[in-house]
């Protein structure tokens, strides 16, 4: 299982261009996600950053997930959707359903901006507060590119290791102990790490970004997206 992609959803599209600049990355204007929204996307090696802002309230709300943007952003910016990927996501679905986890059925739907053409996807998600999961059909994208990479992403939640548990359960992944002991848990994906932090504000918190000379944090507070540089 790796990380696949995030999106941040922003008020403006440009609020971040100055962080990506510091590591070398570049925003690439591209279709928009449904009517009513502006999109762009930040290609890394094994995946990519989607950044979606509101541009028609009216059309949005035409559709659920529109609806759902719109809610969010009410309340400030921030990390809308983590997808995490799979190689074979029926497999998945039934290993994870012997143990309780119960995902909704697959969405058959196309990504576009990450390849020359639409890359046709199955989508799954059986909680709100969990990542999705997705199965390209047809080879990975992103598998080959080089560049900045995932390295973290915050999960923020008043019980960590209640939230923690709860992944290892849905996910299937270990949850491995931080020194010193009494740490905070965190899992590990094959090309990232999902660490679990107490917060006051459930949901996830913060991405990091690594670059050759430094890492990139990109951190919701206060319902506004920042960036902190961080020197390797």
């Amino acid at each position: 299982m790796w990380m696949d992609h995030i999106t941040f959803a922003l008020h403006e599209m440009d609020a971040l261009d100055g962080y990506l600049h510091a590591v070398g990355l570049n925003r690439r204007p591209v279709e928009p996600l449904f009517d009513g929204t502006q999109r762009s996307v930040i290609l890394l090696s094994e995946g990519f950053v989607e950044l979606l802002t509101v541009s028609d309230r009216r059309a949005a709300r035409r559709l659920t997930l529109g609806q759902a943007l719109i809610r969010f952003l009410a309340g400030g910016e921030g990390i809308f959707r983590v997808v995490l990927g799979v190689p074979d996501l029926d497999a998945f679905m039934r290993t994870r359903r012997i143990l309780g986890a119960q995902y909704w059925p697959p969405i058959d739907e196309e990504i576009t901006g990450i390849a020359a053409g639409p890359v046709p996807i199955r989508l799954t998600q059986m909680d709100l507060m969990l990542p999705w999961v997705l199965e390209y059909r047809g080879e990975r994208p992103t598998r080959h590119l080089e560049g900045p990479r995932f390295s973290a992403v915050e999960v923020q939640s008043a019980d960590p290791r209640t939230t923690a548990s709860q992944y290892r359960i849905a996910l299937g992944c270990d949850i491995d102990e931080e020194e010193p002991p009494g740490g905070s848990p965190r899992m590990g994906l094959e090309n990232a790490v999902l660490r679990f932090q107490r917060g006051a504000s459930p949901g996830f918190s913060s991405l990091v970004i690594e670059g050759k000379a430094a890492s990139l944090a990109l951190r919701a507070e206060g319902g506004q997206v920042s960036g902190t540089l961080i020197d390797r």
